[in-house]
């Protein structure tokens, strides 16, 4: 069976019902004292009663569908409408206890309905109390979800594989935002058990459900920084991507993920190139993480001082319109006229946001350190000899922090020249300009700046 079939079997894949749309099966049409019309216009009414905002005459109404439908033929579309707008309304109300009571006999009538209808009910249900969840409408909406949760994969598990997997993946997720690893844990070892073969290895017949699994493995490693894992996945998930149709989402879930763990290997250009990856596929899936992701495509590119343009395609060129990715877009203008103050200006605006991401905070010392060496190596160009003291004032450094920039742009062979720490006077034997092409001198200047950096070093031990 390809992936592109119904991986379960159950015709849910192949379905074409929209919404609602149900075939009584009635072979003539009902006449206006026929008991189906009176359960139709009870609900039409409780329909009406749910739009004025009329919450209690609607839950009558709809209770009223559900009580005369009992038994009927023709009429389960009905009920089954009528139970959801019930547990849609409860939730509203924060009458969550109540709401579970008619969600389980929601889930009872699952069978009766179109694969698509049961899907598109709980789906409804589940954000409707997810959100609720969020809002902190009770204290013990949490605990209603987790109900609903759990009370959804127990009826589903043996009855609807799909609509399973797909709940459980939405519980996952939820245990991934809250960052409850153990529970995650568990979540993606039952889903990855329901896609194994009978002797054990990954059902490549499911590559798409795989996908899902193994994003939720990336993202798991990649919360506890579980690098080794990560690094472990990506021959599988590249192998799976190659026939499996994978959803630009889960596509850009862990190309986002690679990318974190190459700027914690300090792998810049790799970096630059997976969050760039990540940006397009969450722009194909319409996700808002595509934004986010061209601002670290912006901060990768920044630190690896890449001369590339990120913003060459006509994707990211939409965004520059966009306040966040606006504020990026000056700080790296400001990065590239070597403008300190309009760097660190932008950098702290409020607007900006940037101080208020975790990840933009964690790299900024390597991305400080970047912008720090490419004004140092511009000021000191048109010297022979210039004092520490002079650049620590330019670059609103201390001596000590310049002393340190200096040692490694010596070592990196940036820099030609030598340091003396104890008169605090940088020597350079070349022209800055003209570093490239002499490897050899850089590294004998190097070794005789060590040996003024330890005897500066000793010397002021000394003075102490």
């Amino acid at each position: 069976m390809s992936d592109s079939d119904d991986p379960y079997g159950d015709g849910s894949m192949g379905s074409d019902d929209e919404g609602y749309a149900y075939d009584s099966g009635a072979s003539s049409e009902p006449g206006d004292d026929d008991p189906r019309v009176e359960v139709e216009n009870a609900f039409v009414e409780g329909e009406e009663e749910m739009r004025l905002g009329n919450t209690a005459e609607a839950l009558a109404k709809f209770e009223s569908v559900v009580e005369q439908a009992e038994g009927l033929d023709g009429t389960v579309e009905f009920a089954f409408k009528a139970l959801l707008s019930m547990v849609t309304i409860l939730i509203g109300t924060g009458d969550f206890a109540s709401a579970k009571g008619h969600y389980a006999t929601l889930l009872s009538k699952l069978s009766s309905v179109t694969a698509n209808d049961a899907n598109d009910a709980v789906d409804s249900v589940l954000e409707a109390m997810s959100k609720a969840a969020a809002s902190g409408a009770a204290s013990s909406a949490t605990d209603d979800l987790q109900d609903i949760y759990s009370q959804t994969l127990a009826l589903t598990k043996d009855t609807n594989q799909r609509l399973w997997f797909s709940t459980l993946s939405k519980l996952a997720a939820l245990h991934l935002e809250s960052k409850n690893t153990k529970a995650l844990r568990n979540d993606i070892k039952e889903l990855h058990a329901s896609c194994r073969d009978e002797s054990g290895n990954d059902d490549e017949s499911k590559g798409t459900q795989l996908m899902e699994i193994y994003a939720l493995r990336i993202q798991l490693a990649s919360i506890t920084r579980d690098y080794s894992a990560l690094a472990s996945m990506d021959e599988r998930v590249r192998a799976l991507s190659a026939f499996a149709i994978v959803d630009p989402r889960i596509s850009g879930i862990v190309k986002e993920a690679f990318a974190a763990k190459a700027m914690a290997n300090h792998d810049w250009e790799g970096a630059y190139n997976d969050y760039r990856e990540a940006f397009t596929s969450f722009q194909k899936a319409g996700s808002p993480r595509a934004v986010q992701c061209l601002r670290y495509t912006l901060l990768a590119n920044m630190v690896a001082n890449m001369a590339v343009d990120p913003f060459d395609s006509p994707e990211a060129k939409a965004y520059q319109r966009n306040p966040l990715i606006a504020a990026m877009v000056s700080l790296r203008q400001a990065f590239e006229r070597d403008d300190m103050a309009k760097f660190d200006e932008v950098l702290r605006h409020e607007d900006s946001h940037i101080l208020d991401d975790e990840t933009m905070i964690e790299y900024l010392e390597p991305l400080f350190r970047n912008f720090r060496s490419r004004v140092v190596l511009r000021r000191v160009k048109a010297y022979r000899t210039v004092r520490l003291e002079f650049l620590a004032t330019e670059l609103k450094l201390s001596v000590e922090e310049v002393e340190e920039l200096l040692a490694s742009l010596i070592l990196d062979g940036r820099l030609l020249g030598t340091l003396d720490q104890v008169d605090g006077i940088l020597s350079l034997s070349a022209p800055a300009a003209a570093v490239q092409g002499k490897t050899f001198k850089a590294l004998s200047d190097v070794v005789r700046s060590l040996g003024r950096v330890h005897a500066g070093i000793v010397a002021r031990s000394g003075s102490v």
